[in-house]
């Protein structure tokens, strides 16, 4: 292969061995940010570009974050938790659950990811705040 897309959540390292073995990799590009992932002394001794594609998982990003958002407010995980062991103890799991409307929720930047986050916070009634240098609509 002469091109490796990997993701930084990728389980397999691009390490010192696998750099070795591929005779013909000349570039190592990172379908996100980061390249934590990759040996980059490694990398530059064998000679290969490593580069990221910035904003190409902002969307993923928003919701992922907006999916956290509500397996905390809902007390998703004991949930989940009884029903792996064979349990349902409804009010055991309703008592801290919570709706999102009517919630006051904030982000620290408004960028590309905060902007769609917050995008995506606006049909569940919540307030709104963000902190960023810069004022959005």
């Amino acid at each position: 292969m002469h091109v490796l897309i990997t993701t930084p959540f990728h389980p397999a390292y691009v390490t010192a061995e696998r750099i070795k073995k591929a005779k013909n990799l000349e570039l190592l590009l990172t379908a996100g940010i980061g390249s934590d992932h990759i040996d980059l002394p490694a990398a530059a001794a064998a000679g290969l570009t490593v580069a990221e594609v910035t904003g190409s998982n902002t969307v993923s990003v928003a919701e992922d974050e907006l999916l956290r958002i509500l397996i905390l407010l809902r007390n998703f995980l004991p949930g989940y938790q009884q029903v792996v062991q064979g349990e349902w103890n409804v009010a055991g799991i309703a008592h801290r659950a919570y709706d999102l409307e009517g919630k006051t929720v904030g982000t620290v930047g408004a960028g590309r990811i905060g902007r769609l986050l917050l995008q995506r916070l606006k049909p569940f009634n919540c307030n709104l705040l963000y902190h960023d240098r810069l004022q959005i609509d």
